[in-house]
């Protein structure tokens, strides 16, 4: 994810010190700091059960993307759930005819990848959509195994979440047609 850049021993990178090697750095620096505890009032996470929540954030690690980096890729593996620390985000989704199309913009406090957890069957656990980092984006991530895992254990967070990503499904589902009907109105 990304492009990594070789230290030069004097603390800068063999290429030249990006913008992108300055915000990395500065952000691990700024993670030293900082802990996943800052997540428990956070976007999704806010007004969840407390129990779920802490060992939600128990297991988060950290990804960063910088801007123009896909986070996740549209009928790849859904393997994680992602949430989105800081940053915007722009969910795309490819449709046969037309290309890639935006469906909608992610927001600092967002939930996404969750669908593949309970997509329709015939997705097979892929992933529905593609979302691709606007600027520098600082994520939460947790596997799709472990959540549903966690989320077991709490099952009016399994039925906030499951309802949460038919609303999610349902947009995208929307949108896709409203840009068929526009494509094939033009045509």
């Amino acid at each position: 994810r990304g492009s990594a850049r070789e230290d030069d021993g004097n603390g800068g990178s063999s290429s030249s010190c990006s913008a992108e090697t300055r915000f990395k750095s500065w952000r691990t620096r700024k993670l030293a700091t900082f802990s996943n505890e800052a997540m428990r009032h956070h976007g999704w996470l806010g007004g969840r059960h407390e129990r779920f929540v802490a060992q939600v954030v128990a297991e988060l690690s950290t990804e960063f993307f910088s801007p123009g980096d896909w986070i996740i890729r549209q009928g790849d593996p859904g393997e994680h759930v992602y949430f989105l620390r800081g940053g915007q985000a722009e969910v795309m989704v490819t449709v046969a005819g037309v290309g890639q199309c935006r469906i909608s913009k992610l927001e600092d406090g967002a939930l996404f990848g969750a669908a593949s957890m309970f997509g329709a069957p015939e997705a097979h656990g892929r992933r529905i959509c593609s979302v691709k980092a606007l600027g520098y984006c600082d994520c939460r991530v947790i596997s799709n195994r472990l959540f549903k895992r966690l989320l077991v254990q709490f099952p009016e967070e399994l039925a906030h979440l499951q309802a949460e990503v038919k609303v999610q499904r349902d947009y995208i589902c929307d949108r896709v047609w409203q840009i068929i009907e526009t494509v094939l109105l033009q045509s």
